[in-house]
């Protein structure tokens, strides 16, 4: 599309602005975007990410598959969800607030999810 590309996880081309489409995981406060850059992002209910995570590293840990990144998080799982609960890094756990504050900050979050929004006039 007019000689631009679609990007995923890869901050330094997401950053370069050079992209018709570019998505990652990558929380919003460590991404310098180009001004005039259109974002958009999707919100799950906390509780029913959390055990989606849970249920999708035990299935992964069932299989005979190997994801490196599934490796690191499957040792989170412990032996029960009070121990994934327990082990699971706080960035992981609220991901969603992480995202848009780095420290963990609903009005933070808040402040800087509608101050983007303040930008699309």
């Amino acid at each position: 599309m007019n000689g631009k590309v679609f990007v995923g996880w890869n901050k330094h081309l997401i950053e370069s602005g050079n992209y018709f489409y570019a998505f990652s995981h990558l929380p919003y406060h460590k991404l310098n975007l180009p001004s005039g850059t259109f974002s958009f992002t999707c919100i799950r209910n906390p509780a029913r990410r959390v055990i989606s995570h849970y249920q999708m590293l035990l299935a992964y840990k069932q299989s005979d598959s190997f994801r490196p990144d599934y490796e690191v998080e499957a040792q989170w799982l412990g032996d029960s969800f009070s121990d994934f609960l327990d082990n699971i890094p706080k960035e992981h756990l609220l991901s969603q607030l992480y995202m848009f504050s780095d420290v963990f900050s609903v009005d933070d979050a808040f402040d800087n999810i509608t101050s983007s929004l303040a930008n699309i006039v």
